[in-house]
């Protein structure tokens, strides 16, 4: 199988650091390698609504839900870049992860088998302010582990190098 990149941008800054980090790590891909790049900044989710328990469930044909379903699905490899904020992803991550558990319902797309055997991978960009003096929380470390974040408890864990499959 062809491999095919996926770039999720989540910072609400064109041209940040996550973008610039997510960039230098997609120079280092082999040549030929296919890439799409969607910024959520300039492609907005709304909020997302669980219809788990309704039987409306439908394929987006249109607008940035669709956008990102289709991206989402012909990918081999999806690329999360996003800032860390107070350890989480940011809000449009966060959200176009929500639109995963709606896509796990929608018929006719099989987005549990088509995403099995597809790697995830995380490029999380945490601030601090400034290089000697990390930003330091009482009974926390500067440097949270990085997990995949699904329901399994210790099912995986990642590393700024290494992909995140579960």
């Amino acid at each position: 199988m062809t491999r095919r990149f996926l770039f999720v941008l989540g910072s609400s800054r064109s041209d940040g650091n996550t973008e610039l980090l997510a960039r230098r790590a997609a120079e280092q891909l082999p040549e030929g390698v296919e890439q799409q790049w969607i910024d959520l900044a300039a492609h907005p989710l709304p909020d997302f609504e669980d219809l788990r328990h309704d039987s409306d469930h439908v394929r987006p044909t249109q607008g940035n839900v669709a956008l990102l379903l289709d991206a989402t699905l012909a990918a081999t490899d999806i690329v999360i870049a996003s800032p860390l904020y107070w350890y989480s992803v940011s809000a449009p991550v966060k959200r176009y992860l929500d639109y995963w558990s709606g896509w796990l319902r929608t018929p006719g797309i099989d987005f549990k088998a088509t995403l099995a055997g597809r790697t995830l991978w995380a490029s999380p960009r945490s601030h601090t302010r400034s290089r000697r003096s990390p930003t330091r929380w009482p009974g926390r470390s500067a440097t949270p582990p990085r997990t995949c974040g699904c329901a399994s408890a210790g099912c995986c864990s990642a590393t700024a190098a290494s992909p995140v499959t579960c």
